[in-house]
């Protein structure tokens, strides 16, 4: 099966340069053969100077703006479904592949029939411990088993489960032109959580795969928010809610009601009033784009929606 797949990696990069040179370097010396294209989102830190002088074969995509996530890989993906790629590889540009990466998701792919997408285990930066916000993530999604089951570097082990964060996905093409791209309505997180949704709706499923591993460079802590990130996140969250098209548009409506009224009274009683504005102003917003929010939901379910 292997050894006839044509795979493209995209790195979307915005002001990447610190990380870049490490990540394109762990795509080119893969295992398995990878071309990589890089869609660069209007940085101005000399990453595409980098790319350019150093990663001549890499198919180098030029926004004039910052498209965020999910449209600027929606340009690559195009872009590797026009060259007739078997798969497409996601990689953040704070990320790096070991070397037999990528042939290891490829033999879950395999094994799997109804996979859609592959995630590897995401290491921290220094690849001694499992990310936090990965293991975060996991321990919540699994649909079976628990996280202990795929910190074993040595093991084949597989996990399905609804949702892993889209810092390091495979994706079989054929799913791809089912599914469709990213949503265009997230301008940054978000888009993962909806497009993993859109995974179920047609039937394909997610796994991640032990012994695959990548490095991840972030912060290896609790996030904690003001009023402008919080305000930001929770239209986010009420977006996410919202556009699940495997619920029906009624009780979509009925959970962001019930989140909404539950977080505004716990965070005054803890005394966080920001948190309190930040709630109710992401409310407001989404309630002005009800409409629009809706018409989404319908465009969702078509087929190639997005692209």
């Amino acid at each position: 099966m292997n050894s006839l797949l044509s795979l493209y990696a995209i790195v979307v990069c915005y002001n990447g340069k610190r990380w870049l040179e490490k990540c394109l370097t762990s795509l080119q010396v893969s295992e398995y053969p990878v071309s990589i294209i890089v869609v660069d989102n209007d940085s101005t830190d000399g990453s595409v100077e980098l790319i350019k002088q150093y990663f001549p074969d890499v198919k180098l995509i030029q926004s004039k703006v910052n498209l965020g996530f999910g449209k600027a890989n929606n340009l690559g993906i195009k872009y590797a479904l026009s060259e007739k790629a078997d798969f497409i590889f996601l990689l953040n540009q704070d990320a790096w592949v070991r070397k037999d990466c990528i042939g290891k998701l490829l033999d879950c792919f395999r094994r799997n029939q109804k996979a859609g997408i592959v995630s590897p285990v995401q290491m921290d930066g220094s690849g001694t411990a499992i990310d936090y916000k990965f293991k975060q993530h996991v321990s919540k999604y699994l649909l079976e088993g628990d996280i202990s089951s795929l910190e074993k570097e040595s093991t084949n082990t597989t996990a399905e489960v609804a949702f892993v964060n889209a810092a390091a996905w495979l994706i079989k093409s054929e799913c791809i032109r089912q599914v469709g791209g990213f949503n265009p309505l997230f301008p940054h997180y978000g888009e993962d959580n909806e497009y993993a949704g859109r995974i179920h709706y047609h039937g394909y499923k997610l796994y991640v795969q032990a012994g695959a591993l990548i490095n991840h460079d972030r912060d290896q802590k609790e996030d904690h928010f003001g009023y402008l990130v919080w305000k930001n996140r929770e239209y986010v969250s009420f977006m996410k809610h919202l556009l699940n098209i495997n619920k029906s548009y009624l009780s979509c409506l009925w959970v962001c009601i019930d989140k909404f009224s539950r977080e505004v009274v716990y965070f005054t009683i803890k005394g966080r009033l920001a948190h309190v504005f930040g709630e109710i102003v992401a409310s407001f917003k989404v309630l002005f784009s009800l409409s629009t929010l809706k018409r989404n939901r319908e465009n969702a379910k078509k087929q190639g929606a997005f692209l």
